[in-house]
């Protein structure tokens, strides 16, 4: 599983992926916070990793 944060204080998980997973069809999935259009950058992000 891979975090990122928004900030160096305070860490707010935008987003959590599986690393690896794209071919596991019960795994193959990313959890994104909707934080308006700026969510479009951690879904990428995220996705890179499935």
């Amino acid at each position: 599983r891979e975090d990122i944060c928004r900030a160096q204080g305070k860490c707010d998980t935008l987003g959590l992926a599986e690393l690896g997973t794209v071919c596991d069809g019960r795994r193959s999935c990313s959890i994104i916070e909707d934080n308006g259009i700026s969510a479009a950058f951690t879904i990428a992000h995220e996705l890179g990793h499935v």
